[in-house]
């Protein structure tokens, strides 16, 4: 399926671009060779931006989120949830 295909099924009014000139996999993995159990992770003391997750037993670390990613976010949640309340076509979550 190509990109255009997918573009036209999710949103057909909408121009979606898309770029591959960047890798877009937020996490990390971390540079040690052994398998992680998500209780030891959420063991991890915080680390102000840093995010930390098990993936099949690798531990992943992953930059928290810039500002213009979280008004980005608020913004759009705001208007799906407007758009669902005038609509009644169900919620959104965060």
């Amino acid at each position: 399926m190509t990109r255009a295909m997918v573009r036209d099924r999710i949103v057909p009014h909408a121009l979606l671009l898309f770029t591959d000139l960047a890798e877009h996999c937020m996490g990390m993995p971390a540079v040690e060779d052994r398998r992680w159990t998500a209780d030891e992770v959420r063991a991890l003391p915080d680390e102000h931006g840093k995010r930390y997750e098990c993936v099949n037993g690798e531990l992943r670390v992953s930059p928290g989120p810039g500002y213009r990613h979280q008004y980005a976010v608020g913004r759009l949640f705001r208007l799906l949830d407007e758009y669902c309340d005038r609509h009644s076509c169900g919620a959104v979550l965060m």
